[in-house]
């Protein structure tokens, strides 16, 4: 909800065009954000770098991946799959990511919440009792809009 908070707060509140989500945990310098601000444009609305998540632990060690994903398959049927290996210094096409270091414009926001404002940080169980969470929830409803995300491999913050 706080998620959601923040957008009706943004729209209401402000009149800047773009708006940064930085979860507090996550460790950056001032030269990554302005490298996402120098990325945007009308074709790149939502732009992300990259952190790190640990994997589902293994038998011996859980894996450290990034935070990116692409679908594969039909956006219905797809399921999200880590971009790994990372591609070295590339702005990429992506589907999900988390929230945690994110920019996107005011267009986009309108966009996704629409005249009604629904919230689009529903998470949901599916029938295999795999949750779907709030950031990728929002990402399903971008998809809907036709709205591309991006993400810039070489700006690389700690979580």
């Amino acid at each position: 909800m706080n998620r959601y908070n923040t957008f009706v707060d943004f729209l209401d509140n402000t009149d800047a065009d773009w708006l940064l989500c930085l979860d507090t945990d996550i460790v950056f310098v001032p030269q990554q954000i302005k490298k996402l601000w120098n990325l945007r444009g009308h074709d790149k609305q939502v732009l992300t770098g990259v952190y790190f998540l640990l994997d589902k632990p293994s038998k011996i060690l859980p894996q450290v991946l990034p935070c990116i994903y692409v679908i594969n398959g039909t956006e219905i049927n797809g399921e999200a799959t880590c971009v790994h290996p990372l591609p070295v210094d590339k702005v990429i096409r992506i589907d999900r990511t988390g929230f945690g270091f994110i920019l996107m414009s005011r267009n986009v926001i309108k966009q996704v919440l629409g005249e009604t404002r629904k919230n689009p940080f529903v998470a949901r169980e599916l029938e295999n009792f795999a949750i779907v969470g709030e950031d990728f929830a929002f990402f399903e409803a971008l998809s809907e809009t036709g709205i591309k995300a991006y993400c810039d491999t070489s700006i690389v913050v700690n979580h």
